[in-house]
């Protein structure tokens, strides 16, 4: 194997590991039940996870510069925003995860040792709670800046 493809293969991406594991918690749920979506919604937490962070660095940005954006900003077009832009990356997200290269991510992680499946579950689980503890330090902060 020549050394391009060796640390192709051995490379972690956070988001595609988070996408991998996703679907397979789904899929191992809808076993059950017999349904057929768990792509679907492993595409789905990978775009909520993304759209959170945007969404973060938007709010930390607004803070820092002290700009009461929210306030001038109707309610409706800024749900119509937010949402547009949330729909606009799940269509990225599902284009890429689910249709180019879900087999590939499953055919990468399946060969995961069980020392590697811990500890990359530990980085899922520290960004995961890294981006709650952000959310909670900017909501704090808007609400006291009351953005």
């Amino acid at each position: 194997m020549e050394t391009s493809e060796k640390n192709n293969t051995s490379a972690f991406n956070l988001w595609e590991y988070l996408y991998y594991r996703a679907t397979k918690l789904f899929g191992n749920i809808e076993k059950k039940f017999s349904y057929k979506s768990h792509r679907f919604k492993g595409s789905l937490v990978v775009a909520m996870c993304i759209n959170l962070n945007l969404f973060f660095i938007v709010m930390m940005i607004l803070n820092w510069f002290n700009l009461p954006l929210l306030k001038n900003i109707d309610s409706k077009y800024l749900a119509f925003i937010c949402y547009s832009e949330f729909f606009i990356v799940f269509a990225l997200i599902y284009q890429y995860f689910v249709k180019k290269r879900h087999d590939i991510i499953f055919e990468h992680y399946e060969k995961e040792t069980l020392a590697q499946k811990s500890k990359r579950g530990w980085i899922v689980f520290f960004y995961l709670s890294i981006s709650l503890l952000v959310m909670i330090v900017i909501a704090t902060l808007g609400e006291q800046h009351k953005l």
